[in-house]
């Protein structure tokens, strides 16, 4: 039986697949990697929060007369910052579970 041969990976460099950073595009200003779409997520949070904040705002000062528009910013707000912190739990998970291997 022939089995097909394969390059064993050295351990001396990162493998370009597993790079947490990947830069992508030269001029998008968008990271492709891990980290690069986790900062995109945390900004989209943050300004979901901003936008929600400023409807509040809005509306408090009587700026903003539409209650379903504010309600709709704060609804997402809430879920993308729920949605966040179920990453970062799984994140955690993971990391945790990396520390216990015994290699």
């Amino acid at each position: 039986m022939d089995f097909p041969e394969f390059e064993i990976p050295r351990l001396d460099k990162p493998h370009p697949r597993l790079s947490l950073r990947d830069e992508g595009a030269p001029g998008t200003g968008k990271a492709e990697g891990f980290l690069g779409k986790l900062e995109d997520a945390l900004k989209e949070v943050d300004s979901l929060q901003k936008d929600a904040d400023a409807a509040v705002v809005g509306f408090a000062a009587g700026k903003v007369q539409d209650i379903h528009s504010v309600a709709l910013a704060l609804k997402k707000a809430e879920l993308s910052f729920r949605f966040l912190l179920a990453v970062r739990r799984k994140v955690v998970e993971a990391y945790q579970e990396l520390t216990r291997l015994n290699v």
